[in-house]
């Protein structure tokens, strides 16, 4: 310690320099030792105190060298709001109001995690499928920081601070512009646990997932020009250089303490990557190498090894892409195989039918490519990341497949993670069987008990391959198909009501 706070005359002094996230209504990582940097132009030493009314709960201190200070707060419980003061040797100081210690959560991607509570639309724009939601939501312990700077062609070191970038209390007029993921993922960690919640919204649309590599991770893919070229153009004479969303968004936050991020992206990989001669699918690798790139990317900057990542499966999509999505998917899975403390939140079931955009969605307009069933993908997402990082008990996740067996022209299915038992919902499609010919039937599945079903379909005899939620369309359909959870019907169950949809899969018959 190099001066005693007491004896310091304090004069407010906006000399102080701070990332815009360390202001008033913050939301810093609780039970967590925090980084705390910024810029001050007189070297010598510098405190921070943090006080519940007129008592100070604790203070630390450190040095300003060469104008730039970098503090580790002490780890604090959940709790505020508190005052934090800087306070500078030579006597300014430098007061955030309104400070609360809880979960911190990184959220990125692309336009699904972006898509605001505002833009998920009932059958017409001029209504709101979260509309009770919104009226009701007012909660000043859960808080959104929306970082909304462009990106760089090299890492930044600040935000550029636009009238955007600050922290927002949830209310019904401001929470219609929070990522609806984040907002829904941050409730019902605050409803669960009881703590304040603080999600940075990190995330732009239309991106490749190139474009939030740190440069380290994208330079290790060792790709020459024209790999680049097929990476990063989108067909609209647009270019989208490798890394420039991870620079201008991502790398001015490090090293800033979270307790995790989550992660929802991949429309802007598995479509397709248009270039002047064609369309390359899939780019160079498997959608997974990059995600992992990703991860290890940001784990390493932030300087959390172990940081989690839970991240969104996408949903179901038009039947043209059909093929696309479900591999997709299975990259998503397979990141959770490479990488320890990485989960995977199943959301089959849910996404957006062309005949259900609501009428003049520009953004959704033939494709249905935005969702406005967020609240489903926010909750499941909460819930899975509680029980993996926060040690939260219950029923979490999806059922998994164990094993698949031929029976007597039925094939048999062992699940596990079946909560109170399977249940089946709906007009039981999404099954499907082939035989060596490789031709998909439609299979019917009938539950032997909790944790097993059989398929039968009599247009196979000899079943050699099944697949579950591949397609989204089935002959066991007898109504018209408007509804994403109409072409899947496996779930396990709690209390009596289904939970979580089963994962798709693709496997041989053993």
């Amino acid at each position: 310690m190099t001066f005693i706070i007491n004896d310091i005359h304090r004069t407010p002094d906006n000399s102080f320099k701070l990332a815009p996230f360390f202001a008033d209504h913050m939301v810093l990582q609780a039970q967590k030792p925090v980084r705390f940097w910024g810029e001050y132009p007189i070297d010598g030493g510098i405190a921070a105190e943090l006080c519940d009314g007129d008592s100070m709960l604790w203070s630390v201190y450190g040095e300003i060298k060469e104008g730039r200070f970098d503090l580790t707060l002490p780890e604090t419980d959940f709790g505020g709001p508190y005052k934090l003061t800087l306070i500078a040797e030579k006597g300014g100081c430098l007061t955030i109001e309104d400070v609360l210690f809880g979960e911190v959560i990184l959220c990125g991607g692309q336009s699904n995690m972006g898509w605001a509570v505002g833009q998920c639309y009932g059958k017409t724009m001029d209504t709101l499928r979260y509309q009770d939601i919104i009226d009701s939501c007012e909660n000043p312990m859960i808080r959104c920081f929306r970082v909304d700077s462009i990106h760089k062609d090299a890492p930044a070191e600040v935000i550029d601070l636009l009238p955007s970038e600050h922290w927002y209390y949830t209310t019904p007029e401001d929470v219609k512009h929070f990522s609806a993921v984040g907002y829904f993922f941050s409730r019902e960690l605050h409803k669960t646990r009881g703590v304040p919640v603080g999600f940075v919204q990190c995330c732009q649309g239309g991106t490749r997932i190139q474009c939030w590599m740190p440069p380290a991770e994208f330079d290790s893919l060792g790709m020459d020009d024209a790999d680049r070229e097929l990476l990063v153009f989108d067909g609209k004479d647009v270019s989208y250089t490798p890394s420039m969303w991870y620079n201008g968004r991502v790398n001015p936050l490090k090293p800033m303490t979270v307790r995790g991020a989550i992660w929802y992206q991949g429309e802007g990989n598995p479509l397709g990557i248009q270039t002047p001669k064609g369309t390359i699918s899939h780019g160079c690798r498997p959608y997974g190498d990059y995600l992992k790139l990703v991860i290890e990317g940001w784990r390493r900057e932030f300087e959390q090894p172990d940081m989690p990542f839970a991240v969104v499966q996408l949903p179901r999509f038009v039947d043209e892409a059909e093929s696309e999505w479900f591999f997709s998917r299975e990259e998503d899975k397979r990141v959770c195989s490479l990488l320890d403390n990485v989960v995977c939140s199943i959301n089959i079931d849910t996404g957006l039918y062309k005949c259900s955009v609501a009428p003049g969605d520009p953004l959704n307009e033939g494709h249905g490519i935005h969702p406005y069933q967020k609240e489903e993908v926010g909750v499941r997402l909460a819930k899975l990341f509680m029980h993996a990082f926060l040690d939260q008990p219950g029923l979490c996740s999806s059922p998994v497949l164990e094993s698949a067996v031929p029976g007597d022209r039925a094939p048999l299915l062992t699940y596990s993670n079946v909560g109170d038992g399977l249940c089946l919902t709906g007009e039981l499609a999404g099954f499907e069987v082939a035989g060596f010919d490789g031709v998909y039937h439609s299979a019917k599945p009938s539950l032997v008990d909790d944790s097993h079903v059989k398929l039968e379909c009599p247009e196979v005899s000899h079943p050699i391959w099944v697949r579950y939620g591949y397609s989204n369309h089935s002959t066991l359909h007898t109504k018209p198909l408007t509804e994403c959870a109409q072409s899947v019907c496996l779930y396990n169950s709690e209390k009596g009501s289904p939970a979580f949809p089963a994962e798709q899969f693709w496997i041989r018959l053993l």
